[in-house]
């Protein structure tokens, strides 16, 4: 870790290892292909509801399934279940490079809009039935991890017979 200039006031110099990083976009641009437009994204800065955070926040907190892997884990065997993860592990990382490329050509950040650009209307209405669908879905998940472990939770704290 680097010892900081007091008289910076805690900012780090222009020249620091990971400033330059840090200032570097996640896909640096290469200029567009000849006979070919710039990709131009659409500004979503500052138009996000509450909905949508809430819906964010959902995603976010996606890693239910992850609480199955060791069960996954127990009833297929090391070897097979590695083989699995890693080609769950090919196969997303592939797709978010489909949907990354797909966005780029089209110059959209959202999925609804990238399904209207694909398929109309009804691809539109289709993406956000998935979406809404899979953060039930999440929700739904850890609410019931909440069912089934918060009384044996409670009754540990309140030194209750988990009998009855």
């Amino acid at each position: 870790m680097e010892l900081q200039d007091p008289k910076m006031n805690g900012a780090l110099p222009s020249d620091a290892v990971g400033y330059r990083q840090e200032r570097e976009g996640f896909l640096p641009s290469r200029g567009p292909a000849p006979g070919s437009k710039p990709v131009q994204f659409m500004d979503f800065e500052g138009k996000t509801s509450f909905g949508m955070s809430v819906f964010n926040l959902s995603n976010a907190i996606m890693g239910s399934g992850i609480l199955g892997l060791a069960y996954a884990m127990a009833h297929t065997g090391v070897i097979f279940f590695l083989a699995l993860l890693l080609c769950i592990a090919l196969l997303s990382s592939y797709s978010i490079h489909l949907l990354l490329t797909c966005a780029g050509i089209a110059g959209i950040r959202a999925y609804e809009q990238l399904g209207q650009r694909a398929f109309g209307p009804a691809g539109k209405v289709v993406v956000a039935t998935v979406i809404c669908l899979h953060n039930v879905g999440a929700m739904s998940s850890y609410l019931f991890i909440i069912k089934s472990e918060l009384p044996l939770v409670i009754g540990t704290f309140l030194y209750m017979d988990p009998e009855g």
